[in-house]
């Protein structure tokens, strides 16, 4: 993984293992696999295939091009990278980045699929096919509340957290079948809880939770007595092999970038990139 702190920390990932990656709404939780997939599949050319219910293939590329060039995913939809003074034509910069970038990504082993149809039959389906063909080594599946429950057998008669736990259970299954690394995203209510939580620890290796930080009058910073900035964001580890539960590592998530950042050297890589914190 790209981030010192978190490599040192937790260890990475291993195969035959299921990872869980939650947050509230808006956190960052899709960025961060995002950026977990882009690190294996990109950089490191390992076969990762990134599973999500709700984006487009283009849409999911575009999101890699704003992490891989910098650049404000919004103002990419937007067209906003376009040069003002001669209608439809690109930034030459910006044009000669996101060429580059997308050059990367179709030379890469990254593959985004989508499954509008998110169920665990057709997960195992698109896992079985990509393993055979590109000997699969990590799959992101983004995220498991899009996943129709009404499909389960005898859902009627199980609450939604206990399907989710039925569902984590079946991706550790999948994990060992097909000797593949699993992450599981999940979405937690507003109170950043998750039902039936504690029964769905005993099925992953790994629990991280994405939590933004508040400006100024954090907990967080209060009990550690540490100096926030940069960071905006902590991953809260409720599970890993050789870490205490709940430890904590801080971040910068800039969310226009589609990008995470553990280091101060880091940050300010990303914000020279940009020009300026968002």
């Amino acid at each position: 993984m790209p981030w010192k702190k978190f490599q040192r920390v937790v260890g990475g990932f291993g195969l035959e293992e299921l990872v869980i990656v939650s947050a509230k709404s808006g956190q960052g939780k899709s960025a961060f696999s995002l950026n977990v997939g882009i690190e294996t599949g990109v950089t490191q050319k390992i076969s990762t295939l990134y599973i999500n219910s709700e984006l487009s293939n283009e849409q999911m590329i575009e999101r890699y091009l704003s992490y891989a060039c910098y650049l404000d995913s919004r103002k990419i939809r937007e067209g906003k990278y376009y040069d003002e003074r001669e209608e439809m034509k690109v930034n030459d910069k910006v044009y000669k980045a996101v060429s580059a970038a997308a050059n990367r990504y179709y030379e890469s082993n990254l593959l985004f699929k989508r499954i509008p149809d998110l169920q665990l039959s057709n997960i195992e389906k698109a896992i079985r096919t990509d393993c055979m063909e590109r000997q699969t080594k990590l799959v992101i599946v983004d995220y498991l509340g899009r996943m129709d429950i009404t499909k389960f057998n005898g859902a009627r008669d199980l609450q939604e957290w206990q399907i989710m736990r039925l569902a984590a259970n079946r991706l550790k299954t999948l994990a060992q079948k097909y000797h593949v690394c699993i992450i599981m995203v999940c979405q937690l209510n507003e109170e950043g809880a998750l039902q039936g939580s504690k029964a769905m620890k005993n099925e992953a290796d790994m629990w991280l939770s994405i939590n933004r930080l508040k400006n100024g009058k954090d907990t967080y910073a209060d009990k550690h007595l540490v100096d926030i900035e940069p960071y905006n964001t902590f991953i809260n580890i409720e599970k890993a092999r050789n870490v205490n539960d709940n430890s904590c590592i801080l971040v910068r998530y800039e969310g226009s970038m589609m990008r995470f950042c553990d280091t101060a050297e880091k940050i300010k890589e990303m914000v020279e990139m940009n020009g300026v914190y968002k």
